[in-house]
Protein backbone atom coordinates (compact mmCIF):
# COMPACT_ATOMS: atom_id res chain seq x y z
CA UNK A 1 0.00 0.00 0.00
CA UNK A 2 2.58 2.52 0.94
CA UNK A 3 4.16 2.34 -2.95
CA UNK A 4 0.69 3.06 -4.43
CA UNK A 5 0.71 6.23 -1.43
CA UNK A 6 3.86 7.50 -2.96
CA UNK A 7 2.55 7.00 -6.87
CA UNK A 8 -0.39 8.93 -6.05
CA UNK A 9 1.45 11.86 -4.76
CA UNK A 10 3.85 11.53 -7.83
CA UNK A 11 1.02 11.62 -10.13
CA UNK A 12 -0.56 14.33 -7.87
CA UNK A 13 2.44 16.26 -8.15
CA UNK A 14 2.94 15.77 -12.11
CA UNK A 15 -0.87 16.87 -12.24
CA UNK A 16 -0.47 20.14 -10.67
CA UNK A 17 2.40 20.88 -12.32
CA UNK A 18 1.30 20.76 -15.71
CA UNK A 19 -1.83 22.72 -14.52
CA UNK A 20 0.73 25.20 -13.59
CA UNK A 21 2.17 25.34 -17.04
CA UNK A 22 -1.47 25.38 -18.71
CA UNK A 23 -2.08 28.71 -17.02
CA UNK A 24 1.56 30.39 -17.74
CA UNK A 25 1.26 28.88 -20.97
CA UNK A 26 -2.34 29.68 -22.07
CA UNK A 27 -2.66 33.85 -21.99
CA UNK A 28 -0.20 33.72 -24.90
CA UNK A 29 -2.32 31.01 -26.83
CA UNK A 30 -5.25 33.82 -26.44
CA UNK A 31 -3.58 36.39 -27.04
CA UNK A 32 -2.12 34.78 -30.56
CA UNK A 33 -5.71 33.65 -32.17
CA UNK A 34 -6.40 37.51 -30.64
CA UNK A 35 -3.85 38.67 -32.92
CA UNK A 36 -4.80 36.44 -35.93
CA UNK A 37 -8.18 37.70 -35.75
CA UNK A 38 -7.29 40.93 -35.47
CA UNK A 39 -5.41 40.49 -38.31
CA UNK A 40 -7.75 39.32 -40.52
CA UNK A 41 -10.49 41.99 -39.74
CA UNK A 42 -7.49 44.50 -40.79
CA UNK A 43 -6.76 42.98 -43.99
CA UNK A 44 -10.62 42.46 -45.00
CA UNK A 45 -10.98 46.23 -44.18
CA UNK A 46 -8.05 47.09 -46.07
CA UNK A 47 -9.68 45.00 -49.12
CA UNK A 48 -12.20 47.36 -49.27
CA UNK A 49 -10.11 50.34 -50.05
CA UNK A 50 -11.28 51.01 -53.39
CA UNK A 51 -9.24 53.72 -55.33
CA UNK A 52 -11.53 53.22 -57.93
CA UNK A 53 -14.79 54.12 -55.68
CA UNK A 54 -17.07 57.04 -55.81
CA UNK A 55 -15.50 59.35 -53.35
CA UNK A 56 -17.77 59.00 -50.52
CA UNK A 57 -17.69 55.07 -50.78
CA UNK A 58 -13.95 55.31 -50.39
CA UNK A 59 -14.34 58.13 -47.48
CA UNK A 60 -16.40 55.45 -45.62
CA UNK A 61 -13.94 52.37 -45.97
CA UNK A 62 -11.78 54.84 -44.91
CA UNK A 63 -13.57 55.55 -41.81
CA UNK A 64 -14.47 51.82 -41.24
CA UNK A 65 -10.50 50.98 -41.38
CA UNK A 66 -9.64 53.62 -39.15
CA UNK A 67 -12.02 52.76 -36.50
CA UNK A 68 -10.61 49.87 -35.96
CA UNK A 69 -9.98 48.49 -32.14
CA UNK A 70 -6.04 47.11 -33.17
CA UNK A 71 -3.11 47.00 -30.08
CA UNK A 72 -0.69 44.61 -31.82
CA UNK A 73 2.39 46.88 -32.93
CA UNK A 74 2.89 45.64 -36.54
CA UNK A 75 -1.13 45.95 -37.18
CA UNK A 76 -1.22 49.67 -36.30
CA UNK A 77 1.39 50.20 -38.87
CA UNK A 78 0.27 47.99 -41.57
CA UNK A 79 -3.72 49.95 -40.73
CA UNK A 80 -2.22 53.79 -39.97
CA UNK A 81 0.68 53.24 -43.35
CA UNK A 82 -2.48 51.92 -44.97
CA UNK A 83 -4.71 54.63 -44.34
CA UNK A 84 -2.02 57.26 -45.23
CA UNK A 85 -1.65 55.62 -48.64
CA UNK A 86 -5.91 55.45 -49.38
CA UNK A 87 -6.24 59.16 -47.82
CA UNK A 88 -3.55 60.89 -49.66
CA UNK A 89 -5.18 59.37 -52.93
CA UNK A 90 -8.69 60.58 -51.92
CA UNK A 91 -6.85 64.06 -51.22
CA UNK A 92 -5.29 64.71 -54.66
CA UNK A 93 -8.03 63.29 -56.45
CA UNK A 94 -10.62 65.48 -54.63
CA UNK A 95 -7.80 68.27 -55.29
CA UNK A 96 -7.48 67.38 -59.09
CA UNK A 97 -10.76 67.62 -59.96
CA UNK A 98 -11.34 71.06 -58.17
CA UNK A 99 -8.38 72.57 -60.45
CA UNK A 100 -10.40 70.21 -63.47
CA UNK A 101 -13.80 72.48 -62.87
CA UNK A 102 -11.96 75.62 -62.21
CA UNK A 103 -10.40 75.28 -65.71
CA UNK A 104 -13.29 73.59 -67.49
CA UNK A 105 -15.37 76.71 -66.45
CA UNK A 106 -15.02 80.24 -67.76
CA UNK A 107 -11.89 81.18 -67.92
CA UNK A 108 -9.84 82.30 -64.65
CA UNK A 109 -8.61 84.95 -63.91
CA UNK A 110 -4.67 85.45 -64.25
CA UNK A 111 -4.17 85.63 -60.44
CA UNK A 112 -6.51 82.41 -59.80
CA UNK A 113 -4.09 80.65 -62.41
CA UNK A 114 -1.26 80.83 -60.22
CA UNK A 115 -3.46 79.59 -57.29
CA UNK A 116 -4.83 76.55 -59.39
CA UNK A 117 -1.13 75.52 -60.13
CA UNK A 118 -0.27 75.80 -56.85
CA UNK A 119 -3.26 73.47 -55.93
CA UNK A 120 -2.08 70.97 -58.89
CA UNK A 121 1.80 70.90 -57.39
CA UNK A 122 0.14 70.16 -53.76
CA UNK A 123 -1.84 67.43 -55.27
CA UNK A 124 0.75 65.93 -57.10
CA UNK A 125 2.89 65.61 -53.95
CA UNK A 126 0.76 64.18 -52.10
CA UNK A 127 -0.17 61.79 -54.89
CA UNK A 128 3.33 60.86 -54.58
CA UNK A 129 3.78 60.39 -51.02
CA UNK A 130 0.54 58.29 -51.01
CA UNK A 131 1.93 56.25 -53.89
CA UNK A 132 4.48 55.55 -51.90
CA UNK A 133 2.36 55.08 -48.58
CA UNK A 134 0.33 52.50 -50.82
CA UNK A 135 3.59 50.16 -51.72
CA UNK A 136 4.41 49.87 -48.26
CA UNK A 137 0.78 48.92 -47.84
CA UNK A 138 0.68 46.36 -50.16
CA UNK A 139 3.86 45.10 -49.04
CA UNK A 140 3.00 44.74 -45.36
CA UNK A 141 -0.44 43.53 -46.05
CA UNK A 142 1.20 40.19 -48.01
CA UNK A 143 3.58 39.74 -45.59
CA UNK A 144 0.72 39.55 -42.53
CA UNK A 145 -1.38 37.71 -44.59
CA UNK A 146 1.23 35.31 -45.14
CA UNK A 147 2.12 35.25 -41.67
CA UNK A 148 -1.54 34.78 -40.53
CA UNK A 149 -3.24 32.72 -42.75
Amino acid sequence: MPKRRGIAARVAFVIQGLGLIVAAVCPGCGSEKGVRDDAHAVLEAISRLDPNAPVEARRAAIAAVGSLPVEDKELVALREVCLEAHRGLLEAEVEQQAVRAAIDGPQPATEQLGALQGKMQRAAAVLATAQAALTTCETRSREITMRYR
